[in-house]
């Protein structure tokens, strides 16, 4: 079976994820994010398929050229054909997906990994995490404008640290 679809995202190993016309998720080998490609599937079960790429109709942006053929069709460096930056994307969002569904964290896992992805600029951020509340602060832009801004509120072991829940820009509070 061929079937032409948009491949929406990177999947948790080497293959990428989309739907299939019939609504079901299909996993694709080489595929990238934004990729409209031809694709022929070589295995159904009920709830998922797999399939392969016949043709690239339309590459995605964040599709590059690999640098070596052989490696990938022996499993090495399967993301090879992936930017730099959109590789850094997928895996922060599968870390995000991980904590969120299996972690139990819900919504605050993409504060906590933007503040676990933040100790380079930082410094430490700490060993244990005391408590993450939602809330929002007050900001005025140059209009003098009053806006609120959702954040998560993190304090650890090091301090407390607000992570803007639009930019996930983090911040530490003063001492």
């Amino acid at each position: 079976m061929s079937e032409i679809i948009t491949i929406e995202r990177m999947g948790y190993g080497a293959e990428a994820v989309g739907h299939l016309a019939s609504g079901k998720t299909v996993f694709v080998e080489a595929g990238a994010p934004g990729d409209v490609a031809s694709i022929d599937v070589v295995e159904e079960k009920p709830s998922f398929a797999r399939a392969r790429i016949g043709k690239i109709e339309q590459p995605g942006a964040a599709r590059v050229a690999p640098k070596w053929a052989e490696p990938a069709a022996l499993g090495a460096a399967p993301w090879q054909h992936l930017a730099y930056d959109a590789q850094l994307e997928a895996k922060r969002a599968n870390v995000v997906a991980a904590l969120s569904r299996t972690g139990g964290f819900g919504e605050r896992a993409d504060a906590l990994v933007a503040l676990l992805s933040s100790r380079d600029s930082l410094g430490w951020v700490g060993s244990e995490i005391v408590s993450c509340e939602q809330g929002y602060v007050h900001s005025e832009t140059a209009s003098s404008a009053l806006r609120f801004v959702p954040v998560w509120r993190i304090e650890t072991d090091a301090g407390t640290f607000y992570v803007n829940g639009i930019t996930r820009e983090v911040r530490q509070l003063a001492s």
